[in-house]
């Protein structure tokens, strides 16, 4: 090794080793009536039991009361602490049932909040506080039930991670000072009620964390509720002629080229079926409902199964809402082609049942097993529509 570089070497080594040793240093002290372990502007009073906030000193600006017995908290619970010095404060795994109007009315420089599983809120709960970030995280709120619908009236949130929503628990004005809000992989009621929301999430999408993809299942289960439960509907065999296609195409970008080289060539060309084919024919616009469009204006559902198939969020979301689609009008569309087999790890439970319940046409490498391949599709693609569309 060279001279500079045994120098440099030592130089980094001392560094890290300083680093080390000043983290490790920070003086702490106890606090909090002996409950707390303090810094200059810290308190960590988590864990301890506690069913009362202990003195804490008025330097302190952040602190910890997590993991602690509290059942309910007021503007009375923080007489022990100088409030206003108060930036973060975290309140997360304890007991508290409830949180009362102007439970943070002290806080007038808070501007991060950690809060607990489900509490009740009353109205006006953050008054006159300066907060910026409330932390609801997997606190399952019920916003219906649990939350005034004033409660977040009166801050300047622009922070908010919560688990459930509805639309008079978050004020206009509250959602038009948002700039950031979490809300991925909630398990939301997907009614009526949610439009709101969909409609909030697709003009604002730049301020959803880990949109669109964490709140695809959401998304879908809200669609499916408003297309086929809002209100039943049944396919009329009469109606046959009023379809815009042959057959609606599910396929993985990965096997777009096979569908290019083999099947269109192959069912429009020659046989003069119609396909709808999603990068082809879908109109610009949000890609479940032009989903939703294709399976009601097609008299066939083809999935092209393969092992990318399985990783296609869009192909799973698709399936999802064609198989909907088949429980709720009893009708017999969907026709599986079999590419390849798709990892059984990556199998969804939407896959399984396809497997499971739906017989499959299976492309072969040879002449003979392709030119028996178009024989059977093309057969059950040309089945009258009173008729069952079973493969054969």
């Amino acid at each position: 090794m060279s001279i500079r570089g045994l120098r440099f070497g030592l130089v980094v080594t001392v560094l890290v080793s300083f680093i080390r040793f000043s983290i490790s240093t920070i003086p702490t002290y106890t606090c909090g009536d002996g409950h707390c372990a303090c810094t200059t502007t810290s308190a960590n009073c988590k864990g301890k039991n506690l069913t009362f906030i202990p003195r804490i000193d008025a330097c302190i600006s952040s602190l910890d009361i997590s993991r602690n017995v509290f059942t309910a908290l007021s503007h009375a619970s923080f007489v022990n602490v100088t409030t206003r010095n108060i930036i973060m404060l975290k309140i997360r795994d304890c007991k508290i049932k409830h949180l009362a109007a102007d439970t943070f009315e002290g806080f007038t420089n808070l501007t991060k909040l950690s809060l607990p599983s489900k509490p009740d809120i009353e109205s006006y709960a953050f008054n006159n506080s300066h907060l910026r970030e409330l932390y609801l995280t997997n606190s399952h709120l019920s916003f219906d039930t649990q939350v005034h619908e004033d409660a977040l009236r009166g801050i300047n949130l622009h922070i908010l991670h919560i688990a459930s929503i509805t639309e008079h628990a978050i004020p206009r004005n509250i959602r038009e000072q948002l700039s950031n809000i979490n809300l991925a992989d909630n398990p939301f009621t997907c009614d009526c009620n949610l439009r709101w929301f969909i409609d909030w999430v697709q003009r604002n999408s730049s301020i959803f964390k880990q949109y669109p993809k964490r709140y695809l299942r959401w998304r879908i289960r809200h669609l499916i509720y408003m297309k086929y439960y809002r209100p039943k509907r049944q396919r009329n065999p009469a109606n046959i002629q009023d379809y815009t296609f042959d057959a609606y195409v599910i396929l993985s970008d990965e096997d777009e080229d096979w569908v290019v080289d083999e099947m269109i060539p192959k069912l429009e060309e020659q046989h003069q079926l119609k396909l709808c084919i999603p990068n082809r024919d879908f109109c610009s616009g949000y890609i479940l409902d032009n989903i939703d469009s294709a399976i009601q204006t097609s008299r066939h559902i083809i999935v092209v199964l393969s092992p990318s198939f399985a990783d296609s969020d869009w192909c799973q979301a698709s399936l999802m809402m064609a198989q909907t689609f088949v429980l709720d009008t009893r009708a017999n569309p969907l026709i599986t082609v079999l590419l390849g087999e798709p990892d059984a790890r990556n199998l969804s439970h939407s896959l399984h049942k396809l497997l499971r319940d739906t017989a499959h046409i299976t492309w072969g490498e040879e002449d003979d097993a392709r030119e028996t391949f178009w024989g059977r599709l093309v057969a059950v693609l040309k089945i009258n529509e009173n008729q069952c569309a079973c493969v054969p």
